[in-house]
């Protein structure tokens, strides 16, 4: 009935109700069975594994596939199986008072955007269903991930960072390990995804191995692959943001380094001469002119570029690029902020503000890091350099649309915490991608107790330190009512001048998490996925009288856990330091 009300649209209730109490029997069938141990958890999976492939889609056989994923799904969470001999049984002691277990508008969300309803035995229609924050989105995901491969698609999940597509994989392989699902559900980014069209199953090989293959002369094989091999495959999208993120309309520009000894040479020489004699474009060119000539006849690879007419081009932008990060130095310094180097590798900061060593813009990776190599002797001669990041002729591969991946796949489904905030503009352009079905899940923790008032919690200030001494403020009354605070900025530029000036005024040590640091109130750290895993977990941003610092794309999917006493006393109170353009945003980090 809850689902009723909020979807007008449902064509037959009575189906979508059956379709449920078939799900709710066979699941109580199943459970029971194995913890009778009249059934194993072998023969489930086997079973099921038979009956999708017999099946492949057929809507009278949903619930059933959905009741078997959901009772292994169940017992992996209630930590009531265990690994024994390479086979998954049942514990010798189960509580099953303790069951976690899908909630019944979990499974019915499921069953409709599976189309249950329907009458016939198509691949449903494109279907994104909205699950408000907190309400279980990744079981959903993985219940349907489950099913499509279990019939035969190859499965892709679309995440919204590098972090939530690591954190989900590594639960749906861990809640689901009994069926062996392995690589037969991936769950990716958009940029990810552009990586994997690159490669090549059949050969193991990538564009950017063929493509340095052509470069150094090597011989190739051709490949031939019928069209009864493509898998048939289906795209899951978790959070309907991933389709507007910042890349859309963009394209990924995949590139190959090809390495080579002589070009180190010359790149060093390039920034020597500009360091001690003069940053002379026409010198320059002379220069690398000279030194190609003298190499052409005992380089195999210089040679062929010579030959492809683009050797020249390569070094103009080398030489272009040496100089404007020279004349940068005594400038603006803009380059300073773009590089760092971790571990001896040079990392870029992407466009995300997170660094990242596989980030390659032109030639700038490589100069900037002799630039800062340079400097510590004020030459090379003493100086141990890492030919890993230098040394290499960049050659671009080609060019992929990341709004075109979505129309790589033979269907589209999906959940989102913000569905009904979409603009005209956003909904026209998920009818592009055919997805004109859209179902609303009821919220099974009954009414929100998050407390916003439009006009009291609305503040404006006229300049940073009236914003920051607000901030302080509003922290030190929430740590004096016992509760926890995460405070979420926009950036890391502005998270770490807020840290460095208003830290101390807090009245206690904040943690901090940004995409390239974390702080646990003890040492700084890179980046790590486990240790922004136990200050969201282990109740430090949760616990009582704690502030963490977080830049803004921590305010989407990250699950924080409180202690009790935080709940309660009103339970984590969210500020929000900036405006988010897109009101989805504002509602993910409202979320937390």
């Amino acid at each position: 009935e809850l689902f009723k009300e909020k979807n007008q649209t449902l064509l037959n209730i009575e189906k979508i109700r059956n379709a449920f109490l078939k799900y709710e029997e066979l699941f109580r069938k199943y459970f029971n069975d194995i913890i009778n141990k009249k059934s194993s958890i072998k023969h489930i999976v086997e079973e099921t594994k038979e009956l999708a492939k017999k099946s492949k889609f057929k809507r009278e056989t949903i619930p059933d596939i959905i009741a078997r994923l959901s009772v292994i799904l169940s017992l992996r969470v209630s930590d009531f199986i265990e690994k024994r001999q390479e086979e998954f049984v049942l514990k010798e002691k189960c509580n099953t008072n303790y069951l976690l277990q899908p909630h019944c508008i979990q499974i019915l969300g499921v069953l409709i955007l599976l189309d249950s309803d329907g009458n016939t035995n198509s691949l449903p229609p494109n279907h994104l269903g909205e699950i408000l924050t907190g309400q279980g989105k990744s079981w959903a995901l993985a219940l349907l991930g489950g099913y499509f491969s279990l019939i035969g698609f190859r499965v892709t999940v679309g995440c919204y960072s590098d972090y939530l597509s690591r954190r989900d994989e590594k639960d749906f392989k861990k809640n689901l390990e009994p069926f062996c699902f392995q690589d037969c559900v991936k769950y990716q980014t958009f940029t990810t995804m552009c990586n994997e069209k690159l490669s090549n199953k059949h050969t193991n090989k990538t564009l950017r191995d063929i493509v340095s293959d052509i470069i150094s002369g090597e011989k190739l094989s051709p490949i031939s692959v019928k069209d009864s091999e493509k898998e048939k495959s289906i795209l899951l999208i978790d959070e309907v943001d991933v389709f507007f993120s910042h890349q859309f309309g963009q394209t990924y520009n995949p590139g190959v380094e090809i390495r080579n000894k002589n070009i180190a040479q010359i790149q060093k020489e390039i920034w020597e001469h500009i360091m001690t004699k003069n940053p002379d474009k026409i010198q320059l060119e002379n220069l690398t002119n000279q030194r190609v000539f003298s190499l052409i006849d005992e380089d195999q690879l210089l040679s062929i570029v010579v030959r492809s007419n683009s050797l020249k081009n390569h070094f103009n932008h080398m030489i272009d690029t040496a100089i404007e990060i020279y004349n940068d130095m005594n400038d603006k310094n803009i380059f300073k902020d773009k590089f760092k180097i971790i571990d001896n590798i040079i990392y870029k900061k992407d466009c995300d503000g997170k660094y990242s060593s596989t980030t390659i813009l032109r030639y700038e990776n490589s100069f900037y890091y002799l630039k800062l190599m340079y400097e510590k002797q004020n030459s090379f001669k003493e100086v141990i350099l890492n030919e890993k990041n230098f040394g290499y002729i960049l050659i671009t591969c080609g060019y992929i649309s990341y709004s075109e991946i979505p129309n790589s796949f033979d269907g589209v489904f999906g959940v989102s915490g913000s569905l009904k905030d979409l603009s005209v503009t956003e909904n026209s352009l998920l009818t592009h991608y055919n997805i004109n079905n859209k179902s609303y899940y009821p919220s099974f923790f009954g009414k929100s107790k998050l407390k916003f008032d439009i006009i009291n919690d609305f503040t404006i200030k006229d300049c940073k330190k009236d914003w920051c001494d607000t901030i302080v403020t509003d922290t030190r009354k929430r740590i004096a009512e016992e509760r926890s605070v995460l405070i979420f900025f926009e950036n890391e530029k502005l998270l770490d001048e807020f840290y460095s000036s208003y830290s101390g005024d807090l009245g206690v040590i904040p943690f901090f998490i940004t995409q390239n640091i974390v702080f646990d109130g003890k040492e700084v750290k890179v980046y790590n996925d486990n240790d922004v895993n136990k200050l969201i977990k282990d109740e430090y941003a949760g616990h009582h009288g704690k502030v963490t610092l977080l830049t803004k794309e921590f305010g989407r999917g990250v699950d924080f856990q409180l202690e009790t006493k935080v709940n309660e006393k009103g339970g984590i109170h969210v500020i929000q330091t900036f405006f988010s353009i897109d009101i989805k945003e504002e509602i993910q980090i409202k979320g937390r």
